[in-house]
């Protein structure tokens, strides 16, 4: 008798007691930190391209949301505009944090083209509100290559001249991750078109010619 552990979950069930997505994230989740800063921000007075919409055309991506996904890449180290594409549609974190949008990669790269500038500057203040929250993203730290110790105790020695040098780091940080950005969406070949798909028929065809290969 086989005995593994199980929740005996079947996939093909309809949960009677569906889950929101708000259940599925953490109260201490980064997003929740993420999606507060950015609702912080006047996008208006930024000068963020769509922050105001017009009567008439075709309704644009928010802006505030664009600013979520990117900033989640930032923290989490993702690298183009194909991978955040594809998180939109696989990320629960991601579902939550803009609200299941899925933008394809040509509009993410577009915006930060758009904003390339605005982006440099709030990814260097989100930065510095990581490092005080004691959050800082692996990704910023090896991007950046320094490290400073988090302010959250009761004594903060923060001084100015601190403060400029912390803010300059980051800026240089988030410059260097645009540039990365620019750089792998330039040389990713990849295409939506040549993506290669299975059938259900076509995969377990597969599989059994994997399983023959590997009893021979």
């Amino acid at each position: 008798m086989e005995r593994y552990i199980s929740n005996n979950t079947n996939r093909n069930q309809i949960s009677l007691i569906p889950m929101s997505l708000d259940e599925m994230i953490s109260e201490d989740n980064i997003v929740r930190v993420l999606d507060a800063f950015v609702g912080s921000l006047n996008l208006n007075e930024f000068g963020f391209k769509y922050a105001t919409t017009k009567a008439t055309g075709r309704k644009p991506y928010n802006p505030a949301d664009m600013l979520k996904l990117y900033l989640y890449g930032y923290f989490n180290g993702i690298r183009t505009s194909r991978k955040l594409e594809s998180e939109c549609k696989r990320n629960i974190e991601l579902m939550w944090l803009i609200q299941e949008l899925k933008p394809d990669y040509r509009t993410i790269a577009d915006f930060r083209k758009n904003n390339i500038s605005l982006l440099k500057n709030i990814f260097k203040h989100f930065s510095f509100l990581c490092n005080d929250l004691g959050l800082l993203g692996k990704e910023i730290v090896a991007i950046d290559g320094s490290k400073f110790r988090a302010n959250n105790a009761r004594k903060k020695n923060l001084t100015k001249g601190k403060i400029e040098k912390m803010l300059a780091h980051f800026e240089q940080a988030a410059q260097r991750y645009l540039e990365l950005l620019e750089n792998n969406d330039e040389n990713d070949t990849s295409s939506t078109s040549s993506t290669i798909s299975y059938n259900k028929e076509e995969i377990q065809e597969k599989l059994a010619n994997a399983t023959q290969r590997i009893h021979d």
